[in-house]
């Protein structure tokens, strides 16, 4: 799809405008001189040590303090979540090889083709931790997010043949209770 920024003065893309600039770098300075490189693009990494700032370690914080009212921005939108051990497993057969030590540089997504709304992930998380609050408040989406977030993975399983095989519920388990050791509640 064609790369729109639709708000240079949103904070939200900031993000997304670093890693274009690091990719254009890399493809430019490959080619200057000659040298192979592979471009990766991780979609929605989770797991234990995840940091605490984004949707799933936010949700197991706030399950764990018991939030009722508990918020959810964009329950509609949908993302694609690919367990950490998928993820270095993927990146650790993309270095090793031979497919993607040649020219033309490339461009490989990472990540999971399970899609689930944000509702639907909370929803699992009160599942797995048998808490559940009285109220759910669905919010708007905060400016500048997409609605979805499904990476193509063809180019991944043609050169390696690899798929994200942590189902959610799983991986959800194991980061939740990484979380509730490791509370900053």
């Amino acid at each position: 799809m064609p790369l729109i920024v639709n708000d240079t003065y949103n904070p939200r893309w900031t993000y997304g405008a670093t890693k274009l600039i690091g990719e254009l770098f890399m493809i430019h300075y490959a080619q200057k001189f000659g040298f192979p490189a592979l471009i990766v693009r991780p979609h929605n990494f989770y797991g234990p040590r995840a940091g605490y700032d984004h949707v799933i370690p936010e949700f197991c914080q706030r399950i764990l303090k018991r939030e009722d009212p508990f918020s959810i921005f964009g329950s509609d939108e949908t993302r694609s979540f690919c367990y950490i051990s998928d993820a270095v497993e993927a990146m650790q057969r993309l270095m090793d090889s031979p497919a993607t030590n040649s020219f033309p540089i490339q461009t490989v997504h990472i990540g999971s083709t399970e899609e689930t709304n944000i509702r639907q992930l909370a929803e699992t998380l009160f599942d797995i931790t048998g808490w559940r609050p009285n109220e759910i408040v669905p919010k708007e989406s905060l400016p500048g997010s997409v609605k979805r977030r499904l990476p193509d993975v063809t180019k991944i399983s043609r050169l390696i043949d690899w798929k994200a095989a942590t189902p959610l519920k799983n991986g959800l388990k194991e980061t939740f209770t990484w979380y509730a050791a490791n509370s900053k509640t």
